[in-house]
């Protein structure tokens, strides 16, 4: 099997039958919450394998994972008050072993219910990409916004200011001159985060949210970066910072060009490759595993991304590794040399 891609085409209209929507969130927990060994990982593989009910409940449990993981326990509950409480109460108690799990029952009982529910960003945007997406919106004061994938922004239009809310993701932002002013762009151009605000200064710029704090990289002009608590920073052309909610600090050269996804590509620069796979996988559906001995293997070059399959195989022909599908939700990279004892232990 190594090497050699499953078959198998996810199945989104059938019902998944509850136990095995329960076997699947056990083995979430104890891929995603636990501990996870050899034993884990081939026990996994095992049930994975046995049938294509257990590989579509898998996915519904990676893609429900994925989509909540960030978010926060309060706002994603007041957005999801529009669901039907009393079907969700009753899902819940079924489920009190996982009561610790709050946001991951959610997804759970989405899951078994066969709803895809965004992430809960999505629902409260104007503009969203799903994963593996990118797009482009025509703003009213005729900047444009580049979305890349699984992003959510709003628009806040009024007398005193132009402002853009970032809920999830990363964008790339070109100003315009305002036509509400006669484009003398009297109004600030703003993009709130959940750490700070970012004033662009006649502009073009990238934002990515992380877990703790923005990361800003400005190609042209200025952004003033404003913390929820702290005292402002002013990045130039060529630079870059991090906005965090108490302070602001200026960044480091990435090992990859920041605004390359802008060109559908992942140009990157001695990358180690488990952060290299970490970020392909911002563009695909599951889970890609680097094993340690090939972890800090540097790459180079540039990746194309409407292709995430493409891009790993293109590595494996030029790394010292192989690629294994056991889904195409579950990928694992290992040494070449490795090959084989990857068929037998790795996930």
């Amino acid at each position: 099997m190594s090497g050699t891609r499953t078959s198998y085409t996810p199945q989104t209209d059938i019902e998944i039958p509850e136990e095995l929507i329960e076997q699947a969130v056990e083995w979430a927990v104890k891929i995603h919450f636990g501990e996870v060994g050899d034993e884990e990982r081939q026990g996994l593989d095992r049930w994975l394998q046995s049938s294509p009910l257990h590989q579509e409940a898998w996915r519904r449990m990676q893609s429900m994972h994925q989509e909540f993981s960030d978010a926060p326990h309060k706002r994603m509950f007041q957005t999801l008050t529009s669901f039907d409480e009393q079907q969700q109460k009753k899902r819940l108690e079924r489920r009190q072993a996982l009561k610790v799990l709050t946001i991951f029952c959610v997804f759970v009982i989405s899951a078994v219910l066969g709803y895809r529910w965004a992430p809960w960003q999505r629902l409260l945007a104007d503009t969203t990409t799903a994963t593996g997406e990118q797009r482009v919106a025509a703003l009213k004061d005729q900047s444009i916004v580049r979305l890349n994938t699984d992003t959510a922004i709003s628009e806040h239009y009024d007398t005193f200011h132009r402002r853009i809310e970032l809920l999830r993701g990363e964008i790339a932002v070109a100003t315009g001159k305002d036509p509400a002013t006669g484009g003398e762009e009297k109004r600030p151009f703003l993009v709130t985060t959940p750490y700070g605000t970012l004033e662009a200064l006649g502009t073009r710029f990238t934002v990515r949210l992380r877990k703790a704090y923005a990361r800003v990289d400005v190609q042209e002009g200025a952004v003033r970066m404003q913390p929820e608590n702290g005292k402002p920073l002013v990045v130039k052309a060529g630079s870059a910072g991090l906005l965090y909610r108490q302070h602001a600090v200026p960044a480091s050269p990435l090992d990859y060009t920041p605004e390359g996804w802008t060109d559908g590509v992942l140009a990157v620069r001695k990358m180690p490759l488990k952060k290299f796979l970490s970020e392909l996988s911002r563009y695909r559906t599951g889970e890609i595993f680097c094993a340690p001995e090939v972890a800090d293997l540097p790459i180079s070059g540039i990746y194309y991304l409407a292709d995430t399959d493409k891009a790993l195989a293109f590595l494996q022909q030029t790394q010292p590794i192989k690629v294994v599908y056991r889904t195409s939700y579950w990928v694992s990279v290992y040494s070449a040399g490795a090959a084989s004892a990857a068929k037998d232990s790795g996930p």
